[in-house]
């Protein structure tokens, strides 16, 4: 599409350009909710970085070495 024929395309009433002040404005209002959330939800952060298994690791690690 040359840039004439977009021209002419958003001249005739066709919705192109509406939606990108909605997709901006949804974009900064999430980021917003996300960072002021995100203080309170330290305890999600600990639940992704959750190891299985990882504290019985540094447990017979722990004991390994203090027996040699």
């Amino acid at each position: 599409m040359t840039v004439q024929e977009y021209r002419d395309y958003i001249a005739a009433g066709n919705p192109v350009e509406n939606g990108s002040v909605g997709t901006l404005f949804a974009m900064v209002y999430v980021g917003g909710v996300v960072r002021f959330v995100n203080r309170h939800l330290g305890w999600f952060d600990r639940i992704l970085a959750y190891k299985p298994g990882f504290r019985r690791y540094v447990y017979g690690l722990a004991r390994y070495i203090k027996h040699y």
